[in-house]
């Protein structure tokens, strides 16, 4: 079985996003190959990570 998990590491701002979860986006980018809803955890991580810092 493969599970909606994302683990994003981004060494330049010191963070680590990782989304736990059962279902995924049917969705692909067709231009990097991966499921749509990663630019949501993505975009919610650094805002997160972003309010962490200030």
């Amino acid at each position: 079985m493969i599970f909606s998990w994302y683990i994003i590491v981004i060494p330049d701002l010191n963070t680590v996003i990782v989304r736990l979860g059962h279902k995924r986006a049917s969705e692909y980018n067709a231009q990097w190959d991966y499921p749509v809803d990663m630019d949501i955890w993505l975009e919610a991580g650094l805002r997160v990570a972003d309010n962490v810092r200030k």
